[in-house]
C-alpha cells in the first residue's frame, strides 16, 4: 500500500517536472535554455552540501524510535530541519558571494548572476524539503509524502512554465522558487499534523538526544 503511494506520487511529479521541461524549452531561445540549464546543474550541485543526506537519516531515526522514544524522536526532527536550515542558508549565502565569480569566470556568462543568487536561496528550502519528507517517510505517512510530491509537481509546473514565459530565465528561476516555498509550508503542515497523530511535538529548542 505504501509502495503504490510512494510510485504515484513520484510518477506525477516527475511527469509534472517533464511536461514543464518541454515548455520551457519551447518557450525559452537555445540560448535561454541553455542559461536555465547551467543555472539547474549549478543548483544540483551546491545542493550535496545543503542537504548532506539528512533527510535519509531522519528517516531512519525516526522510524526505530516514534513508538518508543517519542521524545527523542521530536528532538531528532527539530534538531534536523534546524541543521538542514543552518546548512542552506551558509550554502545560499555562499553563492551570493561567489555569484559573479561562478557566473563570470566559470561559466563565462554574466546573464546568470541573478538566476545563481536566487537559485541558491531556493536550496534553502528545497533541503528543508528533503528533510520533511524524509521525517514523514520515517512516520510512515505514505500517502501524505505522495500528497506533497503532487503538489510538489503541480506548483513547479506552474511556477516554471509561467516563470518562464513573462520573464525568461530569470521568471523561470522566480517562479522556482516561490513555488519551492509554498510546498515548504504544505509539508510542515502535513508533517506537524503526522507528528501530532503519533503523540510527537517537532521541537527546535531541544536537542538532547536521549
Amino acid at each position: 500500500h505504501g509502495t503504490l503511494w510512494m510510485t504515484l506520487g513520484t510518477l506525477m511529479s516527475r511527469g509534472l517536472f517533464v511536461m514543464a521541461s518541454i515548455l520551457i524549452a519551447r518557450i525559452l531561445t537555445v540560448d535561454e535554455y541553455g542559461e536555465f540549464g547551467m543555472v539547474k546543474s549549478t543548483m544540483d550541485n551546491f545542493l550535496i552540501f545543503a542537504s548532506m543526506g539528512i533527510g535519509l537519516t531522519t528517516t531512519k531515526y525516526i522510524s526505530e524510535l516514534k513508538d518508543t522514544h517519542k521524545e527523542t524522536a521530536s528532538s531528532i526532527i527539530g534538531a534536523s530541519l534546524s541543521l538542514v536550515l543552518i546548512l542552506g542558508v551558509t550554502v545560499a549565502i555562499t553563492i551570493a558571494i561567489f555569484s559573479g565569480f561562478i557566473s563570470i569566470e566559470i561559466l563565462n556568462n554574466k546573464n546568470i548572476e541573478l538566476p545563481l543568487i536566487i537559485g541558491g536561496f531556493t536550496l534553502i528550502f528545497i533541503a528543508l524539503n528533503g528533510t520533511q519528507m524524509g521525517a514523514l517517510l520515517g512516520l510512515q505517512a505514505y500517502k501524505k509524502n505522495s500528497i506533497s510530491k503532487i503538489i510538489q509537481g503541480v506548483f513547479l509546473f506552474l511556477g516554471l512554465s509561467i516563470g518562464a514565459y513573462y520573464g525568461g530565465v530569470l521568471g523561470a528561476i522566480t517562479g522556482n522558487f516561490l513555488a519551492i516555498i509554498i510546498v515548504t509550508l504544505v509539508l510542515q503542515y502535513l508533517l506537524r499534523s503526522e507528528a501530532s497523530k503519533n503523540g510527537l511535538n517537532i521541537n527546535f529548542k531541544n536537542w538532547k538526544l536521549n
